[in-house]
């Protein structure tokens, strides 16, 4: 199996853009912020309430429609509303809506282009990256009142590189990603809340084309998960605590090309939760605490797992792919249990796969499904 270049979470807008299946901003998200709510508990073989839905405009074709990405501790989430013409939109709304939706100043307006968030915060401040026409990436952070700063893949020689992605954001408004310097080389960067982008690079990361460093989530004290592909193509866990960077490798995790170890997430504990790929090309899960200590896991039943957040109570949120190559979303809690998440079929729509993408402090997931017509649909999750 060849696995994408980068974190198998947040190369998720490559794999929107191209179609390849493998894988507020406003006063009315301010509201729903400050609406606290009790945690649900995980009860091992429970069928949670999932609900899809739709942003207006979203389009109807292959490969078009609503996805969500991630959401927040009063239930906004945020995604893209991907256009008739393949043009990508950001949006932010509770699943029962209204939903803004929005597109960065100076977004491309052409096929795979535009404007594509990641992650929204508690205070409602939405980060991600957006296309020019060009093709060129670049950053913005989005504040609930609808202000923008905007920011190019600085790096080596302080010029746009062609290369990046998602912008992962903390309660601090501080961001994480990585993008390519002019040799097309990956870098991870932490955005501090002032703007000041800091690069770093894993000591061990290859130096060649489409190889690297990537930052791929980051904690509200500014830790940062994430991995390095180094000159054999093998990946990496990468940690960054304090400004220490730390690079691991999961116990069974692969040495050869495309194997090695994904880091996707991290909580205020310091606990890491991600992917590894072993000898046989299998993807399992992980979840590595601040001292070390590594178990793996695959829900029951998965043939690849793909974790992709881990909320502060231990709880991952993630996908996995069956016998009959049939993705479902997943929870895992702390303690090990599961269920499983899939988008129930009605109205005449036929949902063949389903994916969970972001967890809040509640439980509730977010994420989306693809019909039986290639139609995406975004989708929320509670316990």
């Amino acid at each position: 199996m060849k696995i994408p270049l980068g974190s198998l979470h947040h190369h998720s807008l490559s794999f929107l853009r191209t179609g390849s299946v493998a894988i507020c901003l406003f006063t009315i998200c301010l509201v729903y912020v400050s609406t606290a709510q009790p945690q649900s508990a995980i009860q091992p073989g429970s069928t949670p309430t999932v609900t899809p839905f739709e942003v207006p405009g979203s389009g109807t074709g292959t490969l078009q429609g609503t996805v969500g990405l991630g959401i927040n501790s009063g239930n906004m989430i945020v995604g893209v509303s991907i256009d008739s013409s393949g043009v990508g939109h950001g949006y932010a709304g509770p699943a029962s809506g209204p939903f803004v939706t929005f597109d960065v100043p100076g977004a491309g307006t052409g096929s795979g282009q535009g404007t594509w968030p990641q992650t929204i915060n508690a205070s409602g401040t939405i980060a991600g990256l957006y296309y020019d026409s060009n093709g060129i990436t670049y950053g913005f952070v989005r504040s609930a009142t609808g202000s923008y700063s905007k920011f190019p893949c600085q790096m080596a020689t302080n010029a746009p590189a062609g290369g990046g992605a998602a912008m992962i954001i903390n309660t601090s408004g501080a961001v994480t990603g990585y993008c390519a310097d002019n040799n097309g080389v990956f870098h991870g960067f932490l955005r501090t809340a002032a703007g000041k982008l800091i690069r770093f690079t894993a000591p061990g990361a290859g130096t060649a084309y489409r190889q690297g460093t990537f930052g791929g989530s980051i904690d509200d004290f500014n830790s940062i998960a994430g991995l390095d592909l180094d000159s054999n193509g093998v990946y990496h866990g990468v940690s960054v605590v304090q400004g220490k960077l730390t690079t691991f490798d999961v116990p069974g995790a692969g040495t050869a090309s495309d194997q090695g170890t994904f880091a996707s997430a991290i909580n205020n504990a310091g606990t890491i939760a991600g992917s590894y790929i072993d000898t046989n090309y299998v993807l399992h899960g992980f979840v590595r605490t601040s001292t070390g200590a590594v178990t793996s896991f695959d829900p029951p039943g998965a043939l690849a797992t793909f974790p992709a957040y881990i909320n502060g109570t231990g709880t991952i949120a993630g996908s996995y792919t069956d016998a009959n190559s049939v993705n479902h979303g997943f929870l895992r809690s702390s303690s090990g249990s599961f269920i499983t998440i899939d988008c129930p079929s009605s109205g005449g729509t036929v949902y063949a796969q389903t994916w969970a993408f972001g967890i809040n402090s509640t439980n509730v997931a977010a994420g989306f499904c693809l019909d039986t017509n290639s139609v995406w649909h975004g989708m929320e999750s509670v316990p």
